[in-house]
């Protein structure tokens, strides 16, 4: 009866510790997602990274310390949590981060550019992570206001997103032409139609015209709008 009952205890325990985002992540392979402006957003995101075919079965992890327990949303779509403060080392390595496959940092608060003072703390914190373990995993960040891009640029993450201008800009648009909107939408989204790729060609030195035509000419259904030359968008 004691031991039925100290095992009883340890996982009741371990329960607790888990739902208080308390127990450390032994997952590999995972995307960690730093802070928790709201339990929606978050989930679109998951929904968004695990509409693509590579990451359809990814796990995900939420570092925040605006949580006492993890939600039920967040149990439903397999999301685990960690609280703590993404800040901290301490919370970083208890989410396993050396073993995560990608980071997105999110605005504390969308509507306050105050926030990117704190986003700009915790991809600093995460580059230097990475050189000193040699660690490779991309880190994209939410920017609140474009004027706090030169900063954050400082911080040497991966990718960098604000929405600041976007939606006035797409207002316009929809004005001029009604169902741009649509079409963005589906561009932007890994849900439906089609998407936007980077990807590496053999084809360098050539014309923007013999590209395209070796694009028509690919079995993948593909559409060349730009190209990245020098690390500048052409």
């Amino acid at each position: 009866g004691y031991l039925i009952g100290a095992v009883a205890e340890s996982v009741f325990e371990k329960i607790s510790k888990k739902r208080k985002g308390l127990m450390s992540i032994t997952d590999t392979g995972h995307i960690i997602i730093c802070n928790c402006p709201a339990i929606e957003k978050v989930l679109l995101l998951v929904n968004e990274i695990r509409a693509n075919p590579r990451y359809s079965n990814v796990g995900c992890v939420v570092i925040t310390d605006r949580l006492d327990e993890i939600p039920e949303e967040f149990k439903l779509h397999g999301i685990k949590f960690v609280k703590g403060d993404p800040r901290r080392e301490e919370a970083l390595m208890k989410a396993n981060i050396s073993g995560c496959s990608g980071v997105f940092i999110l605005a504390v608060d969308p509507k306050d550019p105050a926030s990117d003072e704190k986003t700009f703390a915790v991809g600093t914190i995460i580059e230097m992570l990475k050189k000193e373990k040699n660690l490779e995993f991309k880190v994209v960040v939410e920017v609140v206001s474009k004027e706090n891009m030169k900063m954050m640029r400082r911080s040497n993450v991966d990718g960098i997103v604000t929405p600041d201008g976007i939606t006035d800009c797409l207002m316009v648009q929809e004005f001029l032409s009604p169902g741009v909107h649509d079409i963005i939408q589906q561009i932007i989204s890994n849900m439906v139609g089609s998407q936007f790729y980077i990807l590496e060609t053999e084809l360098h030195g050539y014309r923007v015209s013999d590209i395209q035509v070796a694009v028509l000419q690919h079995s993948a259904n593909m559409q060349v709008i730009g190209i990245v030359k020098g690390g500048k968008q052409r």
